[in-house]
């Protein structure tokens, strides 16, 4: 996961999870369904606001929002 420790995010811009736009490390999650190869669309979250979970049995990595 690549992290942009100072983003050049639009005034407009939220995170999707905190509702804030605080300038803070964010990162860039794809969008599932929009992948062209290598290419896909994506949304920028905040870092910190990122706790994953594994499910080793069905092999999923999620957060639950």
């Amino acid at each position: 996961m690549r992290v942009i420790n100072n983003p050049n995010i639009d005034d407009n811009w939220i995170c999707p999870i905190c509702g804030t736009n605080d300038s803070k490390p964010c990162t860039l999650v794809s969008i599932e369904g929009t992948q062209n190869g290598s290419i896909a669309r994506a949304e920028i979250f905040h870092l910190d606001c990122i706790e994953l979970v594994f499910n080793d049995s069905i092999g999923i990595l999620y957060q639950i929002i």
